[in-house]
């Protein structure tokens, strides 16, 4: 399966006041991005960088240089700028607004990585890709208010890592890597997805009768944690922390009751 980048030029209004210069070579490079001229969209921005470091929107300009470049498949330069971000003093929770109130904050390094991450994949440098991806769930995680968001995006890099250990043939790995995932996601909108790589991984690479036993089996050892919302599991001798996105009981026999009835367990159970 092909991974996809996330697009994410940033769009802005402009005021009235400010560098003239880096405005109208910002609305230069909008127009250009916007027409599909990907190539002098980024250059435009490029020249932003590098003249007007004191532009308003000179940290969204950073970003849309590297996305741009890699629109235009300009694939090296693109990771060359994608890294300067990652080394950057920029932030990920500014509150940039160009992407929509779902969306408010920049993201600058998560998605750098995530792009960086996703061209490896794409090459097939999976070793590589599962670095990116691992970092951009831990080093750079994603920023945003919304549980509901920042599960999502959780969802879609625990399977993205999950492909990468496939690909790398380090199947426990991946089991232990998305079964969690699939055990507490339930009411997620991402989670279909996450109970499909699951049955895949176990159907694929592992005895689902014994895998489900071995589950059955992990109940058993569920832990609350001190930390709200959070609990233990032990699964294969590896102690892994849960956070359950939706749980109308938070007992342990609560947790145990939406596991065994959410519909990884009613795929698990299929024969």
């Amino acid at each position: 399966m092909k991974h996809s980048i996330t697009i994410l030029i940033i769009l802005f209004a402009f005021s009235a006041q400010g560098q003239k210069k880096a405005e109208k070579l910002f609305r230069t490079a909008i127009s250009n991005y916007e027409s599909g001229n990907y190539y002098q969209a980024a250059i435009d921005f490029k020249e932003i960088v590098e003249n007007y470091k004191k532009f308003e929107y000179y940290d969204q300009c950073y970003y849309n240089t590297a996305y741009s470049f890699h629109q235009a498949d300009s694939i090296e330069t693109a990771i060359k700028w994608y890294e300067k971000i990652r080394a950057s003093n920029l932030k990920d929770d500014d509150r940039v607004g160009g992407r929509g109130i779902f969306e408010p904050y920049s993201n600058y390094k998560h998605y750098s990585t995530f792009n960086i991450a996703t061209i490896e994949y794409n090459r097939e440098n999976y070793e590589k890709a599962l670095d990116y991806y691992r970092q951009s769930l831990e080093q750079y995680p994603y920023y945003n208010e919304s549980g509901t968001d920042l599960r999502i995006n959780k969802n879609r890099l625990t399977i993205y890592v999950t492909d990468c250990l496939e690909k790398l043939e380090r199947y426990e790995e991946a089991l232990l890597t998305i079964v969690p995932e699939a055990i507490d996601s339930k009411g997620s909108s991402n989670y279909g997805s996450v109970v499909n790589r699951s049955i895949e991984i176990i159907t694929d690479h592992f005895d689902k009768e014994k895998i489900q036993q071995e589950l059955s089996s992990s109940l058993e050892t569920l832990e609350k944690n001190e930390k709200a919302s959070s609990y233990s599991v032990t699964i294969r001798d590896k102690k892994i922390k849960l956070y359950p996105y939706l749980l109308d009981d938070d007992s342990i026999d609560g947790l145990r009751k939406e596991i065994m009835e959410s519909e990884f367990w009613e795929e698990l159970k299929k024969e």
